[in-house]
């Protein structure tokens, strides 16, 4: 079984994920100051549910995009990783 592997295309897509990782975590801070602001404009029953639920919301997507970030640098780490190996290994043929 032959394994191909395009090194600069894991690191590549490793960036494009920590990108919209970070796309993602700035729309979380939008939506986090969307709730602030219903928070100090709003109060009621109706408010509070909307903000505890916005909140909880925003928690958990917030976690998505810490593992889409730690998914987007492992896969650039892979990329790395596994070109320095045959980098070391090319070398380590040319001079056997």
């Amino acid at each position: 079984m032959d394994l191909e592997i395009s090194y600069m295309e894991i690191i590549d897509i490793g960036r494009q994920v920590s990108s919209k990782a970070e796309e993602f975590s700035n729309c979380l801070t939008k939506l986090k100051n969307v709730s602030e602001s219903i928070n100090d404009n709003y109060k009621g029953a109706l408010a509070t549910d909307l903000i505890n639920n916005l909140n909880s919301d925003i928690s958990e997507y917030s976690n998505l995009s810490n593992k889409l970030n730690e998914i987007g640098l492992f896969l650039q780490s892979v990329g790395e990783t596994y070109l320095k190996v045959r980098e070391e290994n090319l070398n380590g043929l040319q001079e056997g």
